[in-house]
């Protein structure tokens, strides 16, 4: 037999091992099988191809025993070979058939799979209000998906705000129904954000929840108190899966599904089949919830615009817009009328149809620069109004780019009519001009420079800065001048106030000076008369109530040196002394104009060759950087670093110095004399 079946003679069978008979790609399985077999010690049967001399392998059934000689080694094998391709057949048959079977079953339920999304996606897409379309899947996923189903949306915080149930058994839908509302979907979680079980661990985890076959411990566990867990008994919960409804990066809430009544459990396909419903059920809220944001973004955006309208068709200034061919698409009333038409004369018209050729010269490069994506701030321009020829309107126009989804259409202009403030402007400027003429006057006369050697004996610097740009002139001033007996007066004072008036003032007080000590030479009494001559009625009636004059004042005997010093309020005068040293004449002194009868202290000391007079103003003193005030000591550091120079030298140690440590700009009027006795 063994013969025909290998289609062999048998007296060629005789001695021919068997692993000749066995098919090439299956002789190393045959081999590594023998070696067990010898190892092993035992009887065993096992599948092989077998090629016949003639015709195709074939499968056969080998079973065989190993004869072993006294020794215990392997002495010969003795086989039964079946022939089994009939049985082999019968095999494939029944496995194909098995496969038919499983195609057609996975077939229906695919088409199952797909009819029922097809239904969710009907129930879904069929609304967009929110409760609606939880009823509807809720409803849908029973009995398909589950025993029962509760769909949970999220409030502002990780808390449900809304629910929908469904139960197979009609006699515990209310039960359902009040554990979704007090529970949420039934896991936890309706207020409980801090737990790990249920809807509310889901929520704040989005991942899935599963419990395959739920123990009565595990139920306890996940319920929030006892009552919750009387309805889980009560509803008969065996196995659950609560699903996070996602989309768009977004948790919106959850889907939860139990197996109870029925004594299924979730397999593979069924948890599979419950996470695409509960992917299109989250897509299609969040697309309900874009649709209401962008119809409430709609509706803001109408009423925007229209209090936009309200707003331009009321506001004083200009507006308009152009489209990129430069008509007029929009303008408001007030840029109209200063046009001198009206609005409806604008619309469709182009800016140069509008304005005329010669104001058309001046927006054009404008209106292209905006149209290129520049804005344009501010820019004065002098317009004709169509409806006045005769009139000439000055305007502040500026310019911006309007663009749709990044794309420029067009020009927005807003403007306003400066024509009133540039007739003011140009009155003030007619003003000023004379009032610098006025001040030019009185600069020659008040802060005119003193020769250096305009009084024999004596050196002299003088120097005054004032702190406003438009007037080089204010309260402060200075004065050198000669008495009757021979001696000379320096001065230097500082009215309050600054500006042309305060100048005018300042002349006045100059002069009555001047008067006073020319008809008697003694400081003291000098400086009472012009106090008592302030506060009379002998100033000006606009002379300010609250005006008032320092005054620091030396009279100099260049002869012998003598030097006699009061003050009315002001930085008391510094001798620098030739070798150096410094001494502060102090007098004492009050305010000159506010309070008349006062008397006025001297000091008499005595100037050496070479030693030098400072009079200054606080200008110097509290010249300040920030909250830091240069002092009277910072002046006197700066006299003494720029000795032992000329006065010249000097005064200009001490100006620059001062500036330097303001960061360039004094906030005060500036003024110093410097009076240095010479060798004889």
């Amino acid at each position: 037999r063994a013969a025909e079946m290998l289609k062999i003679g048998e007296k060629f069978l005789v001695n021919k091992p068997l692993v000749t008979f066995v098919a090439e790609d299956t002789r190393t399985a045959f081999r590594a099988g023998l070696n067990w077999l010898d190892q092993a010690g035992r009887t065993e049967e096992w599948e092989v191809q077998l090629k016949p001399r003639k015709g195709d392998a074939f499968p056969a059934a080998l079973s065989v025993v190993m004869d072993r000689d006294a020794s215990g080694r392997p002495a010969t094998l003795r086989w039964l070979l079946r022939d089994i391709t009939a049985r082999k057949q019968a095999e494939a048959e029944r496995l194909h058939l098995v496969r038919e079977q499983e195609a057609r079953i996975e077939a229906e339920a695919a088409s199952s799979r797909q009819a029922f999304l097809a239904d969710i996606s009907g129930a879904l897409g069929g609304t967009l209000d929110d409760e609606a379309m939880l009823e509807n899947v809720a409803r849908l996923a029973v009995p398909t998906l589950a025993d029962w189903c509760v769909v949970d949306l999220r409030g502002d915080d990780v808390s449900p705000r809304r629910s929908a149930a469904a139960h197979t058994a009609a006699s515990k839908r209310d039960l359902l129904t009040r554990m979704a509302r007090d529970y949420g979907g039934g896991g936890g979680g309706g207020g409980d954000t801090g737990s790990g079980s249920g809807v509310a661990q889901v929520l704040r985890t989005g991942q899935r929840l599963f419990l395959s076959e739920m123990t009565d411990e595990e139920l306890v566990s996940m319920a929030e108190d006892d009552r919750h867990a009387d309805l889980l008994r009560r509803l008969g919960l065996r196995s659950y899966l609560i699903l996070p409804l996602t989309a768009r990066g977004r948790m919106l809430g959850t889907l939860s599904l139990a197996l109870a009544e029925s004594g299924r459990f979730f397999d593979k396909d069924g948890i599979d089949l419950a996470e695409e419903v509960a992917r299109r059920v989250a897509v299609s809220v969040d697309n309900a919830r874009l649709y209401r944001e962008a119809r409430t973004a709609e509706q803001r955006s109408e009423e925007s615009l229209a209090l936009l309208e309200t707003a331009l068709a009321g506001a004083p200034s200009g507006f308009a817009f152009v489209d990129t061919d430069f008509r007029y698409r929009n303008i408001n009333p007030a840029l109209a009328e200063m046009n001198g038409l009206s609005v409806e004369d604008h619309l469709g018209r182009t800016v140069a149809e509008v304005v005329g050729a010669g104001v058309w010269a001046q927006v054009e490069p404008l209106l292209r620069r905006a149209l290129d994506g520049e804005t344009l701030r501010e820019q004065e321009i002098t317009t004709e109004p169509a409806g006045h020829p005769d009139a000439v309107a000055h305007v502040l126009v500026s310019y911006y780019p309007m663009r749709v989804r990044e794309q420029i259409v067009g020009v927005g202009i807003t403007l306003s009519d400066i024509t009133e403030r540039k007739q003011t402007e140009k009155a003030l400027q007619v003003a000023f001009e004379r009032e610098h003429r006025i001040a030019d006057v009185l600069e020659r006369v008040l802060v005119v420079p003193i020769p250096p050697d305009a009084f024999a004996g004596l050196s002299v610097e003088t120097r005054y800065k004032s702190a406003l740009n438009e007037a080089r002139v204010g309260g402060d001033f200075y004065d050198a001048f000669t008495l009757k007996n021979g001696k000379i007066a320096f001065v230097v004072g500082d009215m309050s106030g600054k500006g042309l008036k305060a100048a005018t003032r300042t002349a006045e007080i100059k002069y009555a000076l001047r008067a006073f000590l020319w008809e008697d030479p003694d400081a003291s009494r000098a400086l009472a008369r012009l106090n008592d001559f302030l506060c009379s009625d002998g100033m000006p009636a606009d002379h300010a109530s609250d005006a008032f004059t320092v005054l620091s004042l030396a009279v100099v005997d260049p002869v012998t040196g003598e030097a006699v010093f009061t003050v009315a309020g002001a930085e008391p005068p510094l001798i620098l002394r030739a070798d150096g040293t410094t001494v502060m004449a102090e007098a004492g002194g009050a305010l000159l104009g506010y309070q008349p009868g006062e008397t006025y202290e001297t000091t008499t000391l005595r100037l050496n060759p070479g030693d030098t007079i400072l009079l200054v103003t606080d200008g110097i003193t509290e010249a300040r950087r920030g909250t830091d005030f240069l002092e009277y000591e910072g002046m006197v550091a700066l006299a003494q670093q720029a000795l032992p120079g000329t006065v010249q030298e000097i005064g200009r140690a001490i100006l620059e110095g001062a500036e330097a440590f303001t960061g360039g700009q004094f906030h005060d009027d500036v003024c110093l004399l410097l009076a240095r006795l010479e060798p004889s």
